[in-house]
């Protein structure tokens, strides 16, 4: 391997740790399925966003952990957006 190869590959091997991974979007019937498992419940809603002029889906699941605290988590077109406890 010549050494402009290996700088090349050092650099592009660094880029790849470096750089955080994003978030891909969760079609709904796995919200649905994994809010389930979880014995929670599931609510999910379609707005229409005039700014942005297009449908918004904003999907729920509120589920309590092994101590009973009830947390609910917040998907916005299928990207996890937080939890609120």
């Amino acid at each position: 391997m010549s050494k402009w190869t290996s700088r090349i590959c050092t650099v592009a091997l660094a880029v790849a740790i470096v750089t955080p991974a994003s978030a891909m979007p969760i079609g709904e019937n796995t919200i649905r399925l994994e809010c389930k498992l979880a014995n929670g419940v599931y609510t999910s809603d379609v707005f229409y966003d005039t700014r942005a002029k297009k449908n918004v889906r904003l999907s729920m699941c509120s589920y309590a952990d092994s101590r009973g605290d009830w947390y609910t988590d917040f998907y916005k077109n299928g990207e996890y957006t937080g939890t609120s406890p």
